[in-house]
């Protein structure tokens, strides 16, 4: 099923059972604000991560890379609590560290002022309740299996900066409609785009010359996409199943 967020006006939880949400994958259920603590000790609910009201939002500006979780922690009692962030400075592999082991329930992370130009593999891999992300405008790839598996994630913005996309880097982004990929793009990994079921426009750079092995394989309702004159090779089933583009 494609149920995957839940949104409760109640301010009290309503009483559910145990298999009221059976084989529906829920990652989020956003309530009203104030009531987050309450759904959270609620029984059944706190199967769930809560997020109250429009979640917990806290900025940072860091002098000094490997300092995110200290100066995080000035600002809320636990890192995963937090919902939005947004991060300006440098940083190294400790932050990063804190950013993908210890942050389980963003929703969003504005990255575009971190003084970086590359950030490691599978950084948000099975973020399941991610919906937006902003990269540093300094980046330079898309490293392989960045995004895998993150359902709910809608908005990517990519810097003007970015040179590839690796593979898988966007395995199964399900709610993912649109995506636009910057000029100086010159290649895009196999399977990058992989599954991502809800993906109806792509806009390709005019720099781009390849596309490798299944590079939008069952992007199911992709409706139209233009090649540039740079382009040079397409891999092996690289549109198989895009069942939705027009003639």
């Amino acid at each position: 099923g494609n149920l995957r967020k839940v949104v409760s006006k109640a301010a009290v939880p309503p009483a559910i059972k145990s298999n009221t949400f059976n084989y529906s994958p829920i990652s989020s259920v956003y309530v009203p604000s104030g009531s987050g603590n309450a759904y959270s000790a609620a029984s059944y609910w706190n199967n769930f991560l809560i997020i109250d009201g429009e979640g917990l939002a806290v900025e940072v500006t860091l002098t000094q890379a490997g300092t995110l979780g200290e100066k995080l922690l000035e600002q809320v009692e636990y890192l995963n609590a937090i919902n939005i962030l947004k991060v300006t400075g440098p940083i190294n592999d400790d932050d990063l560290y804190n950013i993908k082991q210890r942050m389980p329930n963003l929703i969003e992370i504005d990255l575009e002022g971190v003084e970086r130009d590359y950030l490691q593999e599978d950084l948000f891999r099975d973020k399941v309740s991610i919906r937006k992300v902003t990269l540093p405008k300094v980046l330079r790839w898309v490293a392989d299996d960045m995004f895998y598996n993150c359902p709910l994630l809608e908005e990517v913005i990519l810097p003007g900066t970015l040179e590839s996309i690796g593979s898988y880097s966007f395995y199964k982004c399900q709610s993912l409609k649109e995506i636009v990929i910057p000029e100086g793009v010159t290649n895009i990994g196999s399977q990058a785009f992989y599954y991502c079921t809800a993906l109806e426009r792509v806009s390709l750079p005019s720099t781009l010359s390849v596309i490798n092995s299944e590079t939008f394989r069952d992007c199911r309702s992709l409706k139209n996409i233009e090649f540039s004159d740079g382009l040079t090779s397409i891999g092996n089933n690289a549109f198989y199943n895009c069942v939705s583009i027009e003639a």
